[in-house]
């Protein structure tokens, strides 16, 4: 790398670090309360992401939307053939 190249870096670098300084400073002075509602939202999004994901993943392969809450859990095996498909699935 030549000499502009690296200083080029080592600035970036250094805005970088300054930025996360002054992001870190910003949460820490926030109340507990707010630091507290963002982290609940922050979670609240990212499961709906991931149930938006599986829901894309279900559609992708076929499988109706009766079935999305299906689990071996809630399975019921009221037939001979039932019982067999879940003892094949475990």
């Amino acid at each position: 790398m030549d000499e502009g190249t690296v200083r080029s870096l080592k600035d970036l670098m250094a805005e970088f670090e300054r930025n996360a300084k002054l992001e870190q400073e910003r949460w820490d002075s926030l109340p507990e309360e707010e630091k507290q509602r963002i982290l609940d939202e922050e979670r609240r999004k990212e499961e709906a992401k991931k149930q938006e994901e599986l829901i894309a993943f279900y559609q992708h392969k076929g499988i109706p939307p009766k079935f999305y809450d299906a689990s071996r859990d809630n399975w019921v095996s009221d037939t001979e053939n039932k019982l067999k498909a879940f003892q094949t699935v475990k």
